[in-house]
């Protein structure tokens, strides 16, 4: 039995989200051939950059995108759009979120209650510079521990609009490693590791 927002898809891939009894719940049917169910992501109080970005290729295999950032949609459509956002976040949100807005509202609601508005968005952008600046890999911090601090910072940094180049972050990355790895034969498997994971 498919789990609560998962997508069954059928072999002419069409698509229903389904209630936690196998019920249809009407939400849309995708065009073309997909050969699985889709979960849809649950949105948590500190994954909205990943969620945002998944729910931006779901809605718009399914063809929902365009309610969520045009005015003028059918109605019908914004609602499959709503209903498929009502069914990727806890009670407590719904509850807090008006279900007579439209999708588009809704997205805007939801992207500033976990972004935030300018200000405090430029002061997230300024306490993650200053970590990424002040980072340094500790004697007892393994490479892939350290890669992870970096990649997560950077990747936030960049979710919140920030420009980071991959020379930006090899630099960083040089600068905050010990001297043990001053030796460049040393080093460029980690360059590498971080290229892998951060871009």
């Amino acid at each position: 039995m498919p789990r609560r927002g998962a997508v069954q898809v059928s072999e002419a891939g069409e698509g229903s989200c389904v209630d936690g009894d196998g019920a249809n719940m009407g939400v849309p049917r995708a065009t073309g051939t997909l050969a699985a169910s889709i979960a849809f992501p649950t949105l948590s109080r500190t994954n909205y950059p990943l969620w945002a970005k998944r729910m931006k290729i779901l809605l718009k295999a399914y063809g929902l995108w365009s309610a969520v950032i045009e005015d003028d949609v059918p109605r019908t459509k914004d609602l499959h759009a709503m209903a498929t956002i009502f069914e990727t976040i806890s009670e407590d949100l719904q509850l807090q979120l008006d279900e007579d807005k439209s999708s588009k509202e809704t997205w805007e609601t939801l992207r500033v209650m976990n972004v935030g508005v300018d200000r405090v968005k430029q002061a997230r952008i300024h306490a993650l510079k200053r970590e990424y600046e002040n980072l340094k890999m500790g004697k007892d911090d393994s490479v892939v521990d350290f890669v992870g601090k970096l990649s997560r910072i950077v990747s936030e940094m960049r979710n919140l609009g920030e420009k980071l180049t991959e020379g930006d972050v090899v630099g960083r990355l040089l600068r905050a490693t010990p001297e043990k790895f001053d030796n460049v034969t040393m080093i460029c498997p980690f360059v590498l590791l971080i290229l892998v994971v951060v871009t």
